[in-house]
């Protein structure tokens, strides 16, 4: 049983092993990421990779960047598996292997695993542990804040993957001691506020006011699948906006049998699951409901969420809602292994057998094209020894000012990434604080992006009548240098203002001449604030860990000579 997560894993993440980085949509790794004032949450940008970045800037300072990536990838769904699977233990090992296969292999892995969302998995691998340890918790073991600590703590880096780890800390406190519950809900908010403090902190202390294009609802908005429907798909655990990264297999009617039949052994199962823990299955069934309704509240009221977008801060969160299906695949899973784990009580021999081993591979059955890489559309890759060239360079300039980015659109599809789309790297590769354009385009339609700096530059690259003014324009917005991809296409701008330093047949680097702006810093308030967030992160996960470490020398410590086992 502990082996079949961790199978399923390399199953999937295999040719991710390979040397190089995986970089798939906004899955954007690097040899070396920065820890500069966006990775803080300080920046001009919407701080939407926080904390994030800056966690994985620290990570590749002890091991290198593309290392650090695939054992995130690696152990992430293993770790998903492997607490699903606990969850489950409790009706046998047969109900554990099911919940794991459902949990590890369905759409939302698949298709958030394509679109680069590698936080918002590490978030929905760390929801079935924060469940083991709140079932701890309401059980009245108070040594199960350090786990729930360390499992919230997981979810939070990304913003979404907080929030759900909330709704499900809290959904596990439902029951136990009524005495207590109160005090147990307001402690569960405690901790989550803080461990989640950098982001939404830095959201709040946001000059921009943290509000995104409500344009953007109807484009993120759940899509049908196959035969499935925008409902189906939701249910089946899909839906997601992007149809490029929705595997093929859910364009086959084999989809449509795998909702019917995942569907009705759900039901038998949470029935089961209500008749044994009638208040954490009512719990988790509102879970789901919460699930499917955040995913679907964008497609069946678009006006409404839009408003909200546009004008409450934060509530940007909700304009991806499929974002919050895993809230219905952790209860999905749950009670698909109660249903196998009855199957395999209540069945006779042979028949047991069949149902059972049918049961535990028939997710995978349903979506084959998840295994090897997502059927092979992701594969490691190495940045050209150009890139390599153009960074040294750039760290030797020490360019007065920022480095914009050229041509100045949000996505690039390289060659040597085997033509498959992905944000920008640059913005990440070089070490200079660079300046991109976060504008997206989604099935044809322009959805603004937040960053007011990218909108200042994008405007004088398209409005500059002459080279000599476009410098002049660089320069008064702190703009000290240039970077061309060659490969993406033409600059869009004209550059002969500009001083060249250094050409491949890959990239250009220029630098801006007379005088540069000094970039915009952010108010000492600001920096103040977002660092105590991080201050406070940063020592309720070291008080969990330290905790966590000293409880298990505590239990080794009093294991006598006969709670050790007998070699003979």
């Amino acid at each position: 049983m502990e082996l079949w997560p961790w199978l399923l894993s390399l199953a999937v993440c295999a040719p991710l092993l390979a040397p190089g980085y995986v970089l798939s949509y906004d899955m954007v790794w690097v040899p070396d990421l920065g820890l500069d004032r966006t990775a803080w949450g300080v920046g001009t940008a919407l701080p939407r990779a926080v904390p994030s970045d800056a966690i994985v800037a620290v990570l590749d300072e002890a091991l290198p960047g593309q290392v650090v990536q695939k054992a995130i990838l690696l152990v992430g769904l293993g770790a998903a598996g492997a607490g699903a699977a606990r969850v489950c233990l409790g009706r046998g090992a047969v109900a554990a292997v099911a919940a794991a296969s459902l949990y590890v292999w369905n759409p939302f892995v698949a298709e958030r695993l394509v679109l680069g969302h590698w936080p918002l998995l590490v978030g929905y691998a760390a929801l079935p542990w924060i469940a083991l340890a709140g079932r701890r918790l309401r059980g009245g073991d108070r040594s199960a804040w350090a786990a729930l600590t360390l499992g919230l703590a997981a979810s939070a880096v990304s913003a979404v993957g907080g929030v759900l780890g909330l709704a499900v800390a809290l959904a596990t406190q439902a029951g136990g001691d009524a005495a207590t519950r109160w005090r147990r809900f307001g402690l569960v908010l405690a901790v989550t506020a803080a461990v989640n403090a950098p982001w939404w902190v830095a959201g709040l202390a946001y000059p921009g006011g943290a509000t995104t294009d409500p344009g953007a609802v109807e484009r993120f908005a759940v899509e049908p699948e196959g035969w499935l429907g925008r409902l189906g798909a939701m249910l089946s655990l899909g839906g997601v906006w992007n149809a490029e990264v929705v595997p093929d297999s859910r364009d086959t009617p084999i989809a449509l049998l795998g909702l019917l039949t995942i569907g009705a052994m759900v039901v038998i199962g949470w029935r089961r699951w209500l008749a044994a823990d009638r208040p954490e299955a009512l719990a988790f069934a509102v879970l789901a409901a919460v699930g499917v309704g955040v995913g679907a509240v964008g497609w069946l009221a678009p006006d409404g969420v839009a408003w909200l977008v546009s004008h409450l801060p934060g509530l940007g969160l909700l304009r991806d809602g499929t974002r919050f299906l895993p809230l219905l695949a952790l209860g999905e899973s749950i009670a698909f292994g109660w249903a196998v784990g009855l199957a395999a009580e209540r069945l006779r021999r042979p028949a047991a057998s069949f149902v059972v081993v049918l049961a535990v591979v028939w997710p995978l059955a349903l979506l084959p094209d998840l295994a090897w890489g997502a059927g092979g559309t992701l594969t490691a890759v190495d940045y050209p020894d150009d890139w390599h060239d153009a960074r040294r360079v750039v760290d030797d300039l020490a360019v007065d000012g920022d480095l914009a980015v050229l041509p100045f659109t949000a996505y690039r599809a390289p060659p040597w990434n085997d033509g498959h789309p992905v944000l920008d790297p640059a913005g990440r590769f070089f070490a200079a604080d660079t300046v991109v354009n976060d504008d997206l385009v989604v099935s044809g339609d322009l959805i603004d992006g937040e960053d007011p700096r990218a909108a200042d530059v994008e405007a004088a690259l398209a409005g500059s009548p002459s080279p000599d003014e476009l410098a002049d324009d660089l320069g008064r917005l702190g703009i000290g240098g240039v970077l061309v991809d060659l490969e993406a296409g033409p600059p869009g701008a004209p550059l002969d203002g500009l001083d060249p330093v250094w050409a491949s047949d890959r990239i250009a680097l220029y630098t801006v001449p007379g005088p540069t702006a000094a970039p915009p810093a952010p108010t000492t308030a600001r920096v103040v604030t977002v660092g105590t967030a991080w201050v406070v992160a940063a020592g309720s996960f070291l008080a969990a860990l330290a905790y966590a470490g000293w409880q298990t020398i505590v239990r080794r410590s009093r294991r006598t000579p006969s709670d050790a086992p007998n070699p003979c």
